[in-house]
């Protein structure tokens, strides 16, 4: 089971524009509706740690496929797809680590006005002294660019939303089943998010 502690997370549009950005959360959105703090690096409360992460969704405005990335045998939980991205660096902030992991593991440079916030969600697994907080970004773009994989995966594929692999890892799995995915998609296909 786990709990989720909203933040800012899920997506409007502001001020009638077609930017898409991310706005407070009060609970009504996550299915566990537990509230609670917010910090955004890597601390210790307590007996609790913090560890903080970022992934970006990169979707095709084109044809609504999201791109994915099998991670190797050279890392935890070898054969499993997730989005790019990775844990945050001291002092870094989400939006920072998620175009420095992009670049690492893909080399897809992005700049901070390509991406956009989407989500943040804080969730601690029952038994485990962690708290993960992660940080869900989108980068939509009418052309799929082709990544030159570092040695965290050995393949990438374009899925469609209704077509993803089985086997996911942890933040992609949650990024699914909390509807992030799900919402982004939709609003990738109304607005466009650039």
């Amino acid at each position: 089971m786990l709990v989720c502690i909203p933040g800012p997370a899920f997506l409007h549009e502001e001020g009638g524009s077609e930017a898409i950005r991310a706005v407070e959360n009060q609970g009504q959105n996550c299915p566990y509706g537990v509230a609670g703090p917010n910090p955004v690096n890597t601390e210790e409360k307590g007996d609790m740690k913090t560890r903080a992460g970022a992934w970006i969704i990169i979707c095709c405005r084109r044809d609504g496929s999201l791109l994915l990335a099998r991670r190797s045998k050279h890392v935890r939980k070898p054969n499993f797809w997730n989005f790019f991205g990775g844990c945050l660096d001291d002092g870094e902030s989400p939006e920072q680590a998620v175009i420095r992991e992009v670049w690492e593991e893909a080399r897809i440079r992005l700049r901070a006005s390509e991406v956009v916030k989407i989500g943040r969600r804080k969730l601690h697994e029952p038994g485990r002294d962690i708290v993960r907080e992660l940080h869900f970004y989108v980068f939509s773009t009418n052309k799929k660019p082709r990544p030159k994989l570092n040695r965290e995966h050995s393949d990438y594929a374009w899925f469609s939303y209704d077509a993803l692999p089985s086997k996911l890892n942890r933040p992609t799995e949650l990024a699914v089943n909390l509807g992030i995915i799900r919402q982004t998609m939709r609003l990738v296909h109304q607005h466009g998010v650039d």
